[in-house]
């Protein structure tokens, strides 16, 4: 040991001296008692301070070992400082939490320990992992102090679940926490993961739960879930085989061998109907449900969509929660709609997903709202493209057997619109086709048309579809309940005059979300609406935009842009055939047209 310290500028001789006495202080018995050396303290202080490498450990532990006691607390305690130290580096912190595994936990006992530099750290979370090592050192001789700091700590912690569950593993007891509904949620929460890298997470979350199970101290514990009004936990007599059939299935699908998991599918029906008789939270069995559908197999998968769509009674509250937070997800995978293997004869899954929607909507207090929730879960949600076809047009389905039940207002038309603008730019035409008639039913059939006549989003959305393509089916029931007064139809008028074109050449295409387009096809719309046979109304309309052309030569200080713009709005009319739909629209713009043609052709032969 002196001769390391002496040759502390020559690197080679003091390395080469290292290795002797490491080589030394292994040929030594673990348990062989060595009076102290004064020089150990000076020894495991120079190497500390000069970035000891792995290979040091033998020599810094046999160092700790041949120090008095109070010499030996002293070193304990740096030790924990710079393991709570994230300036450090990694290397150097994970030797010295090897080192602090070889110190007896009976150290702790003597250690004037500042329980700050704990808790600072717990607050911090640099480095989870260290903080685990820490933790453990004092876990089995400090259970009182270590839950007073976690329960404080709590409310900081409890957004990382796999500390929590490491610190909690290492306590001797849990007995204070079972007692509390956030451990639960959080051991729920860790067996549903399926946002971790990797399995640790439930891996934590099971074994916490396992020794829960099989321990005598927990013989009874019941919890109310207060949001659901069930039991959060049961764990008594009679819950037994549910907790068996419940490990057994969640251990055999984290192993994900499908041909041992289909016979055990079985399962779920018992589980279901017993957590249903004992009001026991369904946590458990979504529990399952999520880590059934992770499995890598797709029949599977779908089995999991369709067994939850026939399976759960409805109304009900936390049914609700998980299909809009995870069952619509799953929805927007492409292989589940998909036909292929399955576990067992079944229904397309439309039909399921329909009947879900059924049992569903048609028995909530407040259908509209839970159309909105559904809606706004799709709109956040990255879809296959057959997918979200397939979900529409099942919606599609509930509208047009719940006709009239005015479930929409401007709210959902926002979604939708938003849906159309941002979700089928890539589809295929024919994708397309069924996705914007999807919802252009389910819009026709549940829309409260009372907020027509105030909606600002209605008529853009109107806008969205090809009169001819879409809109000519529905016309009757447009016309029959939109309400809108002809100052609206003015007014927009008023504004395409006015504004500028950006758009060098008109997109026509049948799904354009071109804005001039829009602008045309929504003034088409209301100019649909209007009777054919008030023809002053339309007069009203259309003299000043052709007055505006035939006598743009006559006042030179007129707006170019304005008479360019009557010109344009009349050919986009064209272009939407509006000028088709009566004699008298016919009559009137041929005879105008006519009549800008003769007044041009005189200001030719007068001027040029």
């Amino acid at each position: 040991m002196s001769n390391i310290l002496t040759y502390q500028n020559e690197p080679s001789r003091q390395e080469k001296e290292i290795d002797e006495l490491s080589q030394v202080l292994d040929a030594l018995p673990i348990n062989m008692h060595i009076d102290s050396i004064s020089i150990a303290s000076q020894l495991f202080d120079y190497l500390l301070h000069n970035s000891p490498s792995m290979h040091h450990y033998r020599l810094l532990s046999a160092c700790l070992n041949f120090m008095k006691i109070e010499d030996r607390l002293h070193r304990i305690k740096n030790i924990l400082l710079i393991i709570l130290d994230h300036e450090q580096t990694l290397e150097f912190r994970e030797l010295l939490c090897k080192l602090l595994n070889s110190i007896e936990h009976s150290a702790s006992l003597s250690l004037n320990y500042d329980w700050t530099q704990l808790e600072t750290a717990m607050h911090s979370q640099h480095d989870p992992k260290f903080l685990t090592y820490v933790w453990r050192f004092f876990s089995k001789h400090h259970q009182t102090k270590l839950e007073d700091i976690l329960v404080r700590t709590l409310p900081i912690i409890k957004n990382n679940d796999e500390l929590f569950l490491l610190l909690l593993i290492d306590l001797p007891s849990i007995q204070l926490f079972i007692t509390m509904p956030s451990f639960w949620y959080l051991l729920q929460r860790s067996l549903g993961d399926c946002t971790s890298n990797t399995d640790r997470t439930r891996k934590c979350g099971l074994y916490l739960f396992q020794q829960i199970l099989i321990n005598d101290e927990y013989k009874h514990i019941e919890i109310k879930d207060e949001k659901f009004n069930r039991s959060l936990i049961l764990i008594d007599e009679t819950t037994k085989q549910f907790w068996t059939d419940f490990i057994v299935l969640y251990e055999m699908l984290e192993d994900g061998v499908v041909h041992l998991i289909k016979p055990l599918l079985t399962k779920f029906d018992r589980l279901l109907s017993f957590s249903l008789e004992h009001e026991l939270s369904l946590t458990w069995l979504f529990i399952l449900l999520q880590r059934l559908f992770a499995n890598s197999s797709s029949p599977l998968a779908r089995w999991t969509l369709r067994w939850f769509f026939h399976a759960m009674k409805l109304p009900d509250s936390h049914v609700e929660d998980f299909f809009l937070e995870y069952v619509v997800d799953w929805s927007s995978n492409n292989f589940v709609f998909l036909k292929g293997e399955e576990i067992s004869d079944s229904q397309p899954m439309e039909q399921c997903l329909e009947s879900y929607l059924e049992r569903w909507l048609n028995h909530i207090e407040n259908p509209s709202i839970c159309l909105l929730a559904l809606l706004s879960r799709i709109q956040t949600i990255k879809w296959s493209q057959l997918s979200l076809v397939r979900v529409l047009y099942s919606l599609r389905t509930f509208a047009l057997t719940h006709q009239n039940q005015s479930l929409l207002n401007d709210d959902h038309i926002k979604i939708f619109s938003s849906i159309i603008l941002t979700q089928f730019h890539t589809y295929a035409p024919v994708l397309r086709l069924s996705a914007y008639a999807s919802i252009l039913d389910i819009v026709i059939n549940l829309l409260n048309w009372s907020i027509s006549s105030v909606s600002p989003s209605l008529l853009r959305f109107f806008a969205f579809f090809d009169r001819s393509t879409f809109l000519s089916k529905h016309f009757q029931t447009i016309s029959t309940y939109f309400a809108f007064n002809i100052r609206q139809l003015q007014t927009l008028i008023e504004e395409f005059l006015v504004s500028e074109d950006f758009n060098s050449s008109l997109d026509t295409r049948l799904f354009s979300l071109d804005n001039t387009l829009m602008e045309y096809r929504q003034i088409a719309f209301l100019l649909d609406l209007i009777d054919t046979h008030n023809t002053d109304i339309l007069k009203a309309i259309f003299n000043p935009l052709i007055e505006n052309i035939r006598t743009a030569y006559q006042r030179p200080y007129m707006s170019i842009n304005n008479v360019r713009r009557s010109i344009e709005l009349f050919s986009g009319l064209i272009q939407e055939h509006y000028f088709h739909s009566s004699n008298f629209i016919k009559d009137w713009l041929s005879s105008s047209i006519r009549l800008v043609v003769r007044e041009g052709l005189n200001f030719i032969k007068i001027h040029c």
